[in-house]
């Protein structure tokens, strides 16, 4: 079996943390580790057995995994990792394993996680003919940073329902593309998989769990080229348009007010849920609630009431 680990990366000519995760996967293996940088163009000599590539068209991790497929069509299996992440020791099965269908995420999260970016998930699906009402109802897990194992035959069988043709352009469609990922291989090619960490990688990273064979040690170097539009008070879920707030109110009440007087009106709903939803990003001009920023307040909000709509039939036993 051909094997290769693959890193992505967004050097920016900063090599640092990828030598760090390079060093890493030399304390356990010998296979041949493929890089490919999103965002740069120099080439390095990382050493024997080490190929770097620069992806021309910058299409983040989801793009990186298909470039790497088309470069590399020999290689049976990959194992997909960030350079902001390193070995602690060896992985915890048998990478030479043969299995055709093999996939096998290091950590995986619940869609929910994701809710935000359903209006650009769907927007997605729709771009390749896939009609997201047919899916719905089921269920499905979110792959974190698109890190794992991946058979040879798991990206072919994605590529025949165009899942390479989607594009990511930048950093929400980026995320969007973790869940889109588990939604292709739970949904479409009907494969179950189990992650190998318990819990998503955000336990780890906040000290929730305990790292095992691999460690997040730095923050990831692509870019959050995220735009900005201001709410004013001609928007229905401008704070002035739904009630008079409590100044004694804690930041939890305050969120949990907003989602009750969003909720109670269709409109507002879809006017939060799908407001800037291409970068993820709302700001108040001079709106502060006993110190208190909105624009964090509904940010907490657009996740919860996100949720909402996308997920009905799981809001309850998430927030209650």
């Amino acid at each position: 079996m051909d094997l290769s680990f693959l890193i992505i990366t967004y050097s920016r000519g900063n090599f640092e943390i990828l030598n760090n995760c390079v060093s890493s996967i030399r304390k356990f293996y010998k296979e041949k580790i493929v890089i490919i940088d999103n965002f740069n163009t120099e080439n390095p000599n990382l050493g024997e057995n080490i190929y770097y590539h620069s992806n021309q068209s910058n299409s983040y991790e989801l793009g990186v995994i298909f470039e790497a497929s088309r470069l590399y069509p020999n290689i049976d299996r990959w194992i997909t990792i960030h350079d902001s992440c390193r070995l602690i020791d060896k992985i915890p099965l048998d990478i030479y394993q043969e299995n055709n269908n093999l996939f096998i995420p290091f950590w995986c999260d619940v869609p929910e996680s994701y809710s935000p970016v359903m209006p650009k998930f769907i927007s997605k699906l729709n771009s390749i003919s896939i009609d997201y009402e047919r899916y719905s109802n089921k269920d499905w897990q979110s792959v974190c940073g698109l890190m794992g194992i991946f058979d040879k035959s798991i990206i072919e069988r994605l590529k025949e329902f165009n899942l390479n043709l989607i594009v990511p352009s930048k950093k929400i469609e980026a995320v969007c593309s973790e869940t889109l990922l588990g939604f292709f291989i739970n949904n479409l090619l009907e494969i179950y998989f189990e992650p190998i960490h318990d819990g998503p990688i955000s336990d780890y990273i906040h000290g929730k769990r305990q790292w095992t064979f691999i460690q997040k040690f730095a923050q990831g170097l692509g870019p959050v080229n995220f735009g900005q539009i201001k709410i004013s008070k001609d928007y229905k879920i401008h704070p002035s348009n739904l009630m008079e707030f409590n100044n004694q109110l804690s930041q939890d009440e305050l969120v949990d007010l907003i989602v009750k007087n969003i909720i109670s009106d269709d409109e507002r709903v879809d006017e939060l849920v799908y407001l800037n939803a291409d970068d993820n990003i709302l700001l108040f001009e001079d709106c502060n609630i006993n110190g208190l920023n909105m624009h964090s307040l509904y940010l907490m909000a657009r996740h919860r009431i996100s949720t909402y709509k996308f997920f009905r039939k799981n809001y309850n036993k998430i927030y209650n």
